[in-house]
Order: structure tokens, then sequence, then C-alpha cells
């Protein structure tokens, strides 16, 4: 075995390390309500159609990268936007615990800060969904054509949408 750790690794240790843990939520959240979280998802992990991927999936990896490039690459052009004002902040992003991830299927707390949004601090939650099943990825296409989401569909797959 090798003494240094594979990219796998490193982004597992920064993944524990960024992720924060609820228990440590009682002051804002107050013990009670975190405690019943907590209780609900030892209930949700014990149901049998619940499927533990573990840490290392590549759903993890995918949060991950997304994070690192959204971050680091200037994904939304914000530099050439904003650069000039001195209290932009860039797009900031955070894992979330894992009872967001389990019941909210939030992955991940996006923050951003300008002029367009008056210098306040602007949060907004993140889903990122893995998947190589194209019927899965159909089916959730199909259901946003449903929900008159049909513009969405037509920039993930235009081709499915001519067929709906």
């Amino acid at each position: 075995m090798s003494e240094w750790p594979t990219k796998f690794e490193r982004i597992e240790r920064t993944l524990k390390i960024l992720t924060p843990d609820p228990r440590n939520f009682g002051e804002t959240y107050g013990g009670d309500d975190v405690r019943a979280d907590l209780e609900l998802l030892k209930i949700e992990k014990n149901k049998p159609e619940y499927v533990d991927t573990g840490e290392r999936s590549d759903s993890k990896i995918l949060e991950k990268t997304f994070t690192d490039a959204v971050e680091s690459d200037d994904w939304f052009s914000e530099d050439d936007s904003y650069g000039e004002d001195p209290d932009y902040l860039a797009l900031t992003t955070f894992p979330t615990s894992e009872v967001d991830d389990v019941f909210g299927h939030i992955d991940a707390i996006a923050f951003i800060k300008n002029v367009d949004t008056d210098h306040e601090l602007v949060p907004f939650a993140i889903d990122l969904t893995y998947n190589t099943d194209f019927e899965k990825i159909e089916k959730n296409l199909v259901g946003y054509t449903r929900m008159g989401k049909r513009q969405m569909c037509q920039v993930a797959s235009p081709s499915l949408v001519e067929r709906l």
C-alpha cells in the first residue's frame, strides 16, 4: 500500500473535514430538534430500501468537483461582472450535513454578494444528481416537462423534449 493518499482519499478527507456534524447545531436549532433529526436519520437509514453508498462514491466526487470548479473556475463570469466592486463576494459553497442531504436533497449551500444583491449575502441550496441510468434520467426530465419546466429539459436533452 502506498504511503501517499490517492486523489479519492484526499477528496474523502477534505469532505469529512468540511461536512458539518449536526450534533454541533444545538445552539442554533435547539438540542431537541437536532436529536429528533438525528433519530429520524437513524430510522431512515435502517429502512430496507435505504441504500448507503458510503463516502467513497461517484456522487461524492461529483459534489467536491462541482464546488471546486464553480469557485475556482469562475463559471458564472462573476469576476468580469463584479471584480471592481470592493464588497463583491464570489460564489462560495459549503457541503451540507447528512440530514440535509438525505431529507432535503441539498448537497451544498452557496452564497453570493454583489451589487445586484444590494451587497446582501444571498444563500441558496444546490442539489446535484449523479445517475448513469438513462431511464431514470429520462423519467426526471419527463417530470420536469409535466411541471411546466420544459425549458430546463431543452438544455439537458433537446432530443428528449422533441419526443415528449
